[in-house]
């Protein structure tokens, strides 16, 4: 008896197929304009997240603000992406980074889940794997 291929998809055929909204990620229903209106009412002490991916990978840093322009339009972090790019300033009303907007870290509104699957998957361990079996997804009700 011959073992089926398995059907692993990418980041790049989640994208294709679910959107935004790909499995395993929290923040993936979240709008700009919920993420504006949490970091435009932030301040200083307050709980914020970095979402970053790389390699496949999607992992959250949970870290605080440290300072905010609300003239500009800027939230400072104590932390910056572990990725080392764009460094801790991102705007307030997309949640990109302000150095490297294109990149791939965003600032995501703090939600209990995305707090949840910080903790589970934590980002010194390089988060979770975007590759997922795409046969376990179809079983699903």
């Amino acid at each position: 008896m011959t073992k089926p291929p398995e059907a692993i998809v990418s980041s790049r055929g989640l994208r294709a197929l679910f959107g935004n909204e790909r499995p395993g990620d929290p923040s993936g229903s979240q709008t700009e304009e919920q993420i504006a209106t949490y970091y435009r009412n932030a301040k200083a002490g307050d709980v914020a997240v970095i979402r970053e991916t790389y390699a496949r990978r999607l992992w959250f840093i949970v870290t605080a603000i440290e300072d905010v322009n609300p003239k500009r339009g800027r939230i400072y972090l104590k932390d910056a992406p572990g990725s080392g790019y764009g460094g801790t300033a991102f705007y307030a009303k997309s949640g990109k980074n302000c150095y490297a907007p294109k990149g791939q870290a965003s600032l995501v509104a703090p939600t209990a889940e995305v707090l949840a699957h910080a903790e589970q998957f934590p980002h010194d361990k390089l988060g979770q794997s975007f590759d997922i079996d795409i046969t376990t997804i179809m079983k699903r009700p």
